[in-house]
This record gives structure tokens, C-alpha cells and sequence, in this order.
């Protein structure tokens, strides 16, 4: 009995230094396999939003280009807005007119091609050139005849390693059928790059990943310590192989599900602020995903997706019971102080969900009015109607409705013609002109103007300066979120700030 021991003991430590030596070994060829599997799992996410999606643009483009008159009129920004509100890769159009340029703001030009960093000059027969604008947005310029149209997309997400934490890591560029390139995120002049990915993201343009050794150290790294600790816990083979073979090629959806399962959203909060008082009056509730090794996963890797394929739902009911589970600990039940959760059109328009959302507040014995609703426009509503049948229900039991991002998604102000909308939340890019010589500025005051003539709530997101907050409250918004005043934090520095600022 005492010799099986010792051969027990002998195989285990055999195992120990057998797995050990392997991972010395193979740290630089696990390091590539992980990180190349991993970017073929996000590439399907990639490929979701963008594959195919700015194809249509010059079709949607020369479609409108043969309804237009040849001035700016009111019905002229109505079929703008129509185009860019219903495509799913414009975010913005301007045309050049014979009285001025015309947008979906009427005659007040937003687009600079001064800050167009770079482009593509591609077809001299329809004068196409594609570029990289602020954010990385791409600017398209189409020409038909003699008229210039100046088109905006979305922002280009960097969806692999944490761009804040590695920035020059993963490099992607675009490249035409001629050879010509696109940094999108640039190389590091002084590092040799591998290619890793080849994607053809729409028709004669390809997506090009690639990554310098620092990718494959970060990702050697972190998975090499938690591998060793699971070989010292108990079976060290099985461990070793799960480590070293495990697949990572999972797709984003069962991704989410897992994270969903294991309660790895989590809700931050971020403070609303009278600037006039200093005093906090509500927060909205930002929902981050943080995996069971501390990784924090960006929400525009995963949101816009949840969102598309339905499991946002089950995303926003467990916000909803951790954020009451929270705020019921602040003894908020007699005061005015309010969290705000973001809900998607889609749900909504879903009675049930307004059902769930009235019952665990019941169930947790909270005042209505500690939750308010912010309703995201990054998809349109598809039922007017049930949407403001269900918003009735629940502004008759006091949970204020607010618009998030106003002017900015679809449908925008036309939404407060029919939905029972109290607040309007100004968003960060048009609080950013403040003190800029920025086209947009005009549109922020015309936002400011038209919440106080609608009587309307206006709290103003993304403040970050002094010169802002007084900007601001020369204009009459005194509510505001932004780092200026505090950062999303999670709850336990809430519960914190919570205590010195109420």
C-alpha cells in the first residue's frame, strides 16, 4: 500500500514537471494559437456588423440622389433623415446644394473634410473616395453629376485585445483590390506585425488583422499563470491538456449565454448631478461584462449584438434585479433619487416585460419612482403603438420615461409626439463642442431650446470641464453626468459617493 503510494506520488510529481515543461516550452506557440482563435471568434462578431453593411450605401445614396430638388427644403431634410435613420450603415448624409449644405439638421453643416486623415481615391467615373473621420468613422464622398453627397458611418470598434491596454497590439487595416491601405488602428512604426486575419468586409475592400509579438506576451500571459495554478490544484494532465486545447473558438452568442448564466453582467452606476447644489439626484445604470478572470469585455463588443439576437432581454432582467437588490440597501423609499436602466424599443413594445419590470418592484417594495427607463435609439421602434401603450402603464405608476442620446439614433424627436417622454439626455458628441468652433454646437442649443419650449427634463451626458458645466448652466441644464463630476463605478463605491453627496 505504501509503495502504490509513492508511485502515486512519483506519477503526480511527473505530471507536475511533464505539464510544467510544456508550458515553458510552449509559451510563444500557445500565445499564437490562443490569440489567432481568438480573433477568428470575434471576427464572427466583426463580420455580423460589418460584413456586407456599408454595400449598400452607394445604391441608398444614388436612390435618393433621383428623389432630391436641387435646394434645401423641408421636405428635402425629411427624405435625408429618412435614408440615414432606415440605413444600416449611414450615420449621417450632407449634400451639397445650390443654397447651402443640407442635412438632417436642415442648412447647418456638421461634416469637416478637413479632419478626413486619410483616404481611398477610387473610380474617377463617380468620384468615390472613402476615408477615416473622427472616431473612426469612414467618410465616403459619392458624386452624381454635380452634386457632392459627404456620408458618415458608425464608429469602427476595435473589438480584440483592450486598445487601452495594448494600443498598438492588434493593427487593422483596410485595403483595396489595388493594394492601396487604410490604418484604421495603425501599426507601431517600430515593430514587425504577423498577418492573422484576411476579411472581406464589403465589395473591393478587405479588413487586414494583424499582431506583433506584445499580442501574442498578452495573451501568453495571463492564461499561462491561471494554467499553472489549476495544474498545482489537482488532476494536472487533465488540466494541462483543458489549458492547452481547449477551444476558444466559441461564437459571441454562447459567449453571452455563459456570461448571462454565470451572473457575469454586472450593473455600474454613474452619478446624475445638480451642478448647482453639487448635490446627486439619480445615476443611470451601466451594464459591464467582467469575466470570471477579471477581464472586462467592452460594452460595443457585445451590446449591438445581444441587442440584434434577442438576449439583451435576458441581460436588462438581471440588471433589473441586482440594481433593486442595490438601491433597496440605500433606504431610497423616501426620497427622490432615481436610477435610470437603458431598455431597447424592442422590449418596450413587449407587454410582458412591462409586466416583469411593474412585479420586481412590487417584489422588492420600492417606490415606482426609484426606477426610470432610458430608452436607446441604436434600433427604431417597430410598433408605435404597443410601445405607447405599454410607456402609459408605466408613467401611470411613476417610472419616468427619458430619451438617451437625443438627436443622435433613429426616430429621435419624433418619438415625443406620441411617446409619454419627460427627459431628454443630451449626448457627449454635441456637450463636446462647447468651447469649439465645432458646426454642432449650433445644434446643441437647438436641442437646449427645444427642451425648454417642450417643457421637457434636459440632463446633459459626457461633461468633463468646467468651461461645459458653466456653458451649460447659462443655458438653463443644470443636470448633468459626465467625468467632471464622477466616473461609472461599481456598487460598493456608489454606495460611497451615495453617502457624501445626498
Amino acid at each position: 500500500m505504501r509503495i502504490r503510494n509513492y508511485r502515486r506520488w512519483l506519477e503526480a510529481l511527473g505530471l507536475l514537471l511533464l505539464c510544467t515543461l510544456t508550458l515553458y516550452f510552449t509559451k510563444e506557440p500557445y500565445g499564437n494559437y490562443v490569440l489567432k482563435q481568438d480573433v477568428k471568434s470575434k471576427l464572427d462578431a466583426l463580420t455580423y456588423f460589418y460584413q456586407g453593411r456599408f454595400s449598400s450605401i452607394y445604391d441608398e445614396v444614388e436612390a435618393l440622389d433621383q428623389q432630391l430638388p436641387n435646394e434645401c427644403m423641408i421636405n428635402t431634410v425629411d427624405m435625408i433623415r429618412d435614408v440615414s435613420e432606415s440605413s444600416s450603415g449611414i450615420k449621417m448624409i450632407e449634400v451639397v446644394m445650390n443654397n447651402g449644405i443640407c442635412n438632417q439638421y436642415g442648412l447647418t453643416p456638421v461634416v469637416d473634410p478637413q479632419v478626413v486623415v486619410a483616404s481611398f481615391d477610387e473610380d474617377e467615373t463617380i468620384s468615390y473616395r472613402l476615408g477615416l473621420y473622427h472616431d473612426k468613422r469612414f467618410y465616403i464622398e459619392l458624386t452624381f453629376g454635380d452634386r457632392l453627397y459627404r456620408v458618415l458611418t458608425d464608429p469602427f470598434p476595435h473589438i480584440f485585445i483592450d486598445y487601452n491596454d495594448c494600443p498598438a497590439c492588434v493593427s487593422l487595416t483596410l485595403v483595396n483590390e489595388s493594394g492601396n491601405t487604410l490604418p484604421i488602428y495603425p501599426k507601431h512604426s517600430a515593430r514587425e506585425y504577423k498577418v492573422l486575419a484576411n476579411l472581406p468586409l464589403v465589395t473591393g475592400f478587405d479588413l487586414l488583422v494583424e499582431a506583433n509579438d506584445d499580442a501574442v506576451h498578452y495573451y501568453a500571459g495571463r492564461p499561462q499563470q491561471r494554467f499553472f495554478w489549476y495544474l498545482l490544484a489537482a488532476s494536472f494532465l487533465v488540466c494541462g491538456l483543458w489549458a492547452l486545447f481547449r477551444s476558444k473558438a466559441e461564437s459571441l452568442a454562447e459567449l453571452i449565454q455563459l456570461g448571462i448564466e454565470n451572473n457575469e453582467f454586472v450593473p455600474y452606476y454613474h452619478p446624475i448631478v445638480d451642478a448647482n447644489s453639487g448635490d446627486m439626484v439619480g445615476c443611470e445604470v451601466l451594464v459591464r461584462w467582467i469575466k470570471p478572470n477579471g477581464e472586462l469585455i467592452p460594452p460595443n463588443a457585445f451590446i449591438p449584438f445581444a441587442e440584434e439576437n434577442g438576449q439583451i432581454a435576458a441581460i436588462t432582467e438581471s440588471l433589473f434585479q441586482q440594481v433593486l437588490s442595490d438601491i433597496s440597501s440605500l433606504n431610497w423609499e423616501n426620497n427622490t433619487l432615481f436610477a435610470s436602466i437603458n431598455v431597447t424599443p424592442a422590449q418596450l413594445e413587449d407587454a410582458q416585460f412591462i409586466s416583469y419590470v411593474l412585479s420586481i418592484i412590487d417584489k422588492h417594495e420600492m417606490r415606482a419612482s426609484a426606477v426610470a427607463i432610458e430608452v436607446t435609439e441604436r434600433t427604431p421602434f417597430k410598433n408605435i403603438s404597443a410601445a405607447s401603450e405599454a410607456m402609459n402603464r408605466l408613467d401611470k405608476k411613476g417610472i419616468e420615461i427619458k430619451l438617451d442620446d437625443a438627436g443622435t439614433g433613429y426616430g429621435g424627436f419624433s418619438y415625443l409626439q406620441t411617446l409619454p417622454i419627460q427627459t431628454l439626455k443630451i449626448d457627449k458628441m454635441f456637450v463636446d463642442t462647447v468651447g469649439t468652433e465645432d458646426l454642432k454646437r449650433n445644434i446643441l442649443q437647438s436641442i437646449i431650446q427645444f427642451g425648454h419650449t417642450a417643457n421637457l427634463t434636459l440632463i446633459a451626458e459626457g461633461v468633463e470641464t468646467k468651461q461645459q458645466v458653466d456653458y451649460l448652466i447659462a443655458q438653463g441644464v443644470t443636470l448633468m453626468q459626465g467625468f467632471y463630476f464622477a466616473k461609472p463605478m461599481n456598487f460598493n463605491d456608489f454606495a460611497k459617493f451615495h453617502s457624501q453627496s445626498t
